[in-house]
């Protein structure tokens, strides 16, 4: 009798531990199946699709070559193309004009303890409070930017809708209705300086000429790639503009400012809802509407032509041909229109 006692406490033993073994399985897919939908299926940086997984895992990718800090980079002398590095918690942030580059500043001064996170502007170099590269010595932003502690961070945006945010922003108001003629002349000065710049970089490059002489870029217009040395230092997370709100919480989550986004931030009250709110024109120029009121096939070209590497290195080709389908399909039956307003009733 004993023995079957034995036996079938055995038996109860061996099927406590599976079931126990089955939900620690199941807990263990849930978490996987919650990590992996939300990476998405069209990559934000080239081939990888990484970046959500670094947000869920607490991870920082693997820093395999070696970066060397000589001083001497754009983003060691350059404020404008620097990096902003808090030490607690540990990040390392680009910061973008015409991507929400003041309201992500404001946020990461909030959480260094400012007070005045949102009354002072937070470009101001010397008034903000955050350390930059161009701030940091050589060895110690060589050491940032190859420890495994340090989450860097990039914020990007479509050219042909950041370049459009750039000329409303500065046209000081906003149209009732677009002005085509306008923004061609901007596009056509801001492609133009852009592709000199190229020239001349390649040419003080293969002649040693003095690169200072090179055309100044407006930070609005410079090329994302031009940013905190963005064409050769992975960062952990890219991510991009048109899908805040997919990632917003998960980067808000990861980079420990949970309690710093969740209140203080205006009549929304979040941080991620004051900053998904589009009131402007500027802010909304990612519309495909508005894009294509602005826009012809020939200024997609233009752009696609001056900002080739942003749109090649964050992965914007699909965003490109897409933009010039639209643009030539909308101007083929602005034209139609207007043919059949002159012609009514008769041939065109």
């Amino acid at each position: 009798m004993s023995r079957w006692v034995y036996l079938g406490c055995l038996s109860i033993g061996v099927v406590g531990v599976m079931v126990l073994l089955e939900v620690v399985l199941h807990l263990h897919q849930s978490r996987t199946r919650d990590a992996v939908s939300f990476i998405p299926s069209s990559t934000e940086r080239g081939e990888t699709a990484s970046e959500y997984r670094v947000l869920l895992s607490k991870e920082t990718l693997k820093r395999e070559a070696r970066i060397e800090v000589t001083g001497e980079e754009d983003w060691m002398t350059d404020f404008q193309e620097s990096m902003i590095v808090l030490h607690s918690p540990p990040l390392v942030h680009c910061s973008i004009p015409r991507i929400g580059c003041s309201r992500w500043k404001r946020l990461l001064r909030k959480m260094e303890g400012y007070r005045d996170y949102l009354s002072l502007p937070p470009h101001t170099r010397y008034r903000n409070g955050l350390k930059h590269s161009v701030d940091l010595l050589p060895s110690t932003m060589e050491k940032v930017l190859n420890s495994p502690d340090y989450f860097r961070f990039v914020l990007v945006r479509d050219p042909f809708s950041r370049l459009l945010s750039a000329w409303l922003a500065k046209r000081n108001r906003t149209f009732a209705v677009p002005i085509p003629n306008r923004f061609s002349k901007f596009v056509q000065n801001v492609t133009h300086t852009l592709l000199s710049y190229n020239t001349h970089t390649i040419t003080t490059i293969t002649t040693n000429h003095n690169i200072n002489n090179k055309p100044r870029l407006n930070q609005h217009f410079k090329p994302i790639s031009h940013f905190c040395g963005l064409a050769s230092i992975p960062f952990d997370f890219v991510g991009r503009l048109e899908t805040l709100d997919e990632w917003g919480p998960l980067l808000i989550r990861r980079i420990g400012a949970e309690r710093d986004a969740t209140s203080g931030w205006g009549p929304n009250g979040t941080f991620l809802a004051s900053s998904m709110l589009l009131g402007s024109l500027a802010m909304n120029a990612s519309s495909p509407a508005l894009l294509r009121q602005y826009y012809t096939p020939d200024l997609v070209d233009l752009v696609a032509a001056a900002y080739a590497e942003d749109i090649t290195l964050f992965n914007y080709t699909q965003f490109r041909d897409q933009l010039r389908r639209d643009t030539a399909q909308h101007h083929q039956l602005h034209s139609t229109h207007q043919q059949q307003q002159q012609h009514p009733g008769g041939e065109t």
